[in-house]
């Protein structure tokens, strides 16, 4: 019985031979097999036919290896050669490859410490914010009992702690400035992993006299002397100890803080209220039921506070991450994330469709070359390895440049986006990786096309005759570079837009005159002589006009139950409310709709309110005038009606707001508006009189513009950030037109000579030449303009009040790229109709 070698055996030496000697070699040893077999026995018929196959497979790994290493010499030497001999080119590819992938990692960059926000806390997964819906609409501010609460009734919160961002002054010894600090009950250190650099966390806040510092403000009060121990004042009126020291919270920290101070320091009346005012925190116990705890806790509000008893009110969770990303009642901030991964990927994707547009452009200088070696033996798969090879390494240049190009314009970057961004791929797996995958996208995207084109060419077709560039598949780099241009488009309209957007926030009338208006801050020394100090302050013809505010009249942000005639106390709403001094409407220019501002000779105006229109179309009281209208048991009547005016920011629709005179609500703000032909002089005015009234406080300021202006700081960043970049894409898509406009005169050099000796002039020439791009470009601009269209409406309904899509912008983004365009592919058709007709026949 003639016996056969194993079938392992013979699998794996059929693997280790080609196809055209596989049969032959096989054959070859089976037959050594059989006869050992028959000499020897089956056990060295086994062993001598698996060394033999062991030593083929050494001799294959080995001849392979050295012929790798001389193909990959070969190809090295052919690439770098071809890169001399076609250094514009070469610079051209590899230059938009740089500047695409320098935009990708900045983008990168930026969606990175987006994404980041909250993350590095170590309980992340169980901290969540305590949110509260009031008439349909929702806010991250709560009760400030309602977390004291929750802890109590729900065993699944093991640690809650509220978080109320407050202004202080801070003095030690000689040192004295205004800090941001925050109001935390004793569980915040423990629950969040702001690192203790000296005290301990878990009684670092235990009393009222506690406070925790950062480590700058360590540094800044106190140098190299250890802060633990040490008495600071905090608002000229009451002491604390020093009794931590934590790290300063990081920039993709959502809180940011220089001090923390026990939150009983407001009083029990702040401590137990169930007024809506701080954000609150709870930390879960492991493996709760998120779900089920949500549906206990959506009612306890209404358990406890017994004014909305019958109204609605709903409680729910958000997740500590969701916080800086996702907006309550809009999409937030991960618009940006999701607009900017999308720019990212887009500006990458007009370099790779340069360099595929000038390869496959350029495939009739290759052409022959592949001929000869599928002439010559080589098979398409070593010609594709070859040239994405080349790819790869055009795409390693200009990684590193693109590196370069990053490290150079990151702090430039850093000053648009107001971020902190740095670049350490050295240190941190997800950046390192994220580049290297940004690399390998570019050299796939950018080589497996011209690989596959150039690969396909037929040996006789390309030796016999020559392959004209505009023959082989002229549709897609047409399509290729309207898309390019489609998307350049784009981009201009949008920057456009937003840029057009900003500008009608800044000129629009928002109801009142922010100009010339001065906010001070107010203290306790300046709250005890009020009256006074705004006497003084008029005794000054600089000084038009004092009033006080609780809040600033761009951002009109309290709210509280009110009803009105009609309605009893179990049908309240909520509405927002504003505690004001008397000139408070005159001071900012507002005017009058019906009725008067407060006076001070109607004793009754304590308890009265002035509303604007919108509470009127609100609440139907028509006419409005001294009807009734109560905040909690403070019942009063309308004495007048002030004209709408933007007391939010323009993303937002007017609301219904009142009015009203009280000293239970303190005012926290002093309003001077300023002559405006003596605004220096009125300065130093103000300041005298501060420091007559206020010296244990510095004097600090700041205009009304800029407090308005800082609302739409975000806006203004992303204009910014939209408007460079669009640069940038534009000129990568001009660095492809460039380089197809040069290739296309140098390919047509004999046509345009015979043409010059025809009689035809250079304009006639340039004409000719530039017509296809001009066609190319219409097409872009009827893809762009819908798209755009739809873009900009559902970017511009983001505003309650918004500009008009205006039909020049997408005339002049048209006009533009065409202008651009034209002066790039003129400039190389002219360079080429202007050479010699003898010379430009003779070319070839």
């Amino acid at each position: 019985m003639t016996q056969h070698p194993p079938k392992l055996f013979t699998l794996f030496l059929q693997c280790l031979t080609q196809d055209d000697y596989q049969e032959s070699l096989t054959g070859d040893f089976t037959e050594v097999y059989h006869f050992t077999a028959e000499q020897r026995g089956k056990a060295p018929a086994i062993l001598s036919y698996g060394s033999q196959i062991i030593k083929l497979m050494v001799i294959t790994i080995m001849k392979s290896t050295v012929w790798s290493v001389i193909m990959f010499r070969n190809y090295l030497k052919i690439a770098f050669r071809n890169l001399k001999k076609h250094v514009g080119y070469s610079v051209i590819n590899i230059t938009g490859l740089a500047v695409g992938m320098a935009c990708c990692i900045l983008f990168f960059l930026w969606v990175r410490d987006e994404l980041s926000y909250d993350r590095f806390h170590e309980h992340t997964d169980r901290l969540y914010r305590i949110v509260s819906e009031r008439d349909g609409s929702w806010t991250g501010s709560s009760p400030f009992s309602l977390g004291r609460v929750m802890k109590q009734d729900f065993p699944e919160i093991e640690r809650n702690s509220r978080f109320l961002r407050r202004q202080g002054l801070i003095k030690y010894q000689d040192k004295m400035f205004y800090e941001q600090g925050a109001l935390v009950d004793e569980d915040f250190l423990p629950m969040f992993s702001f690192r203790m650099i000296d005290g301990n966390p878990s009684t670092a806040l235990q009393t009222l006299e506690s406070m925790v510092i950062t480590q700058s403000m360590a540094l800044k009060y106190f140098g190299t002397e250890n802060p633990v121990g040490q008495i600071v004042t905090l608002n000229n009126s009451s002491q604390h100890t020093v009794t931590g020291v934590v790290e300063d919270p990081p920039p993709n920290s959502t809180m940011q803080f220089d001090l923390l101070v026990n939150f009983r320091i407001a009083g029990d009346r702040m401590d137990q209220s169930w007024w809506l005012g701080s954000d609150s925190y709870v930390l879960l116990r492991e493996n709760v039921d998120l779900e089920d705890l949500r549906q206990k806790i959506a009612g306890t509000e209404l358990k406890y506070d017994t004014r909305i008893e019958s109204k609605e009110a709903i409680n729910d969770l958000q997740h500590i991450t969701r916080m800086h990303l996702f907006g309550l009642n809009s999409m937030g901030s991960i618009l940006y994330v999701y607009l900017f991964s999308f720019i990212a990927v887009i500006v990458l994707l007009i370099a790779c469709i340069n360099f595929i547009n000038l390869t496959t452009a350029r495939a009739s200088n290759r052409a022959r070359e592949v001929g000869l070696r599928k002439t010559v033996g080589a098979n398409r798969s070593s010609i594709i390895r070859q040239f994405f090879g080349e790819t790869v390494l055009l795409s390693c240049i200009a990684f590193i440049l693109a590196i370069l190009i990053v490290i150079f314009l990151l702090p430039h970057f850093n000053s648009l986006s107001g971020k902190q961004l740095i670049f350490n791929p050295t240190g941190n797996f997800t950046m390192l990786f994220g580049l290297l995958a940004i690399a390998a996208f570019t050299g796939l995207v950018s080589g497996i096309y011209p690989a596959l084109f150039l690969s396909s060419f037929k040996p006789i077709v390309v030796l016999r005759e020559s392959l004209s560039a505009g023959a082989k598949n002229p549709l897609l780099r047409r399509i290729l570079v309207v898309f390019q241009f489609t998307v350049a488009t784009i981009l201009i309209i949008g920057s456009m837009t937003i840029q057009r957007q900003m500008g009608f926030i800044r000129k629009k009338d928002l109801g009142f005159t922010r100009e010339n208006i001065v906010r001070l801050p107010i203290n306790d020394q300046i709250r005890a002589n009020y009256q006074a100090f705004k006497d003084a302050l008029l005794q000054d013809i600089t000084v038009v006009n004092v009033t006080a505010s609780c809040n600033s009249p761009t951002r009109v942000g309290n709210i509280n139950p009110f009803y009105w005639e009609g309605r009893g106390p179990d049908q309240y709403e909520t509405l927002n409310f504003a505690t004001v001094d008397y000139d408070y409407f005159e001071t900012f220019g507002m005017t009058m709709a019906a009725g008067r501002t407060f006076s001070k000779e109607y004793s009754t105006d304590g308890a009265n309110y002035i509303v604007n229109e919108a509470l009127i179309r609100h609440t139907k009281l028509d006419p409005p005038l001294d009807r009734m209208l109560s905040m909690w048991t403070r019942e009063g009547r309308i004495i007048g009606v002030v004209k709408d005016f933007h007391a939010r920011s323009l993303h937002s629709a007017i609301g219904p707001i009142a009015f009203l005179l009280t000293t239970d609500w303190p005012h926290n703000w002093i309003f001077a508006r300023l002559d405006p032909s003596h605004i220096q002089e009125g300065l130093q005015h103000i300041e005298t009189v501060w420091k007559e009234y206020s010296s244990g406080f510095p004097f600090v300021y700041e205009f009304l513009d800029d407090v308005f202006e800082s609302q739409y700081s975000g806006d203004a960043r992303i204009g910014d950030i939209l408007k460079n970049f669009t640069v940038l894409a534009i000129f990568i898509s001009c660095l492809g037109l460039f380089g197809l406009a040069s290739f296309m005169a140098e390919q047509r050099t004999k046509e345009i000579g015979i043409r010059k000796v025809m009689g035809a002039s250079v304009a006639r020439i340039n004409l000719l030449m530039s017509k296809e791009f001009f066609l190319l470009l219409g097409i872009a601009y009827g893809v762009a303009w819908p798209i755009s269209y739809f873009i900009m409406r559902q970017l511009l309904n983001g505003y309650a009040y918004k500009t008009s899509l205006a039909w020049w912008i997408f005339v002049g983004a048209g006009i533009l790229t065409t202008v651009v365009s034209l002066i790039t592919v003129s400039f190389q058709v002219m360079k080429a109709a202007s050479t010699n007709p003898v010379d430009a026949i003779k070319y070839e």
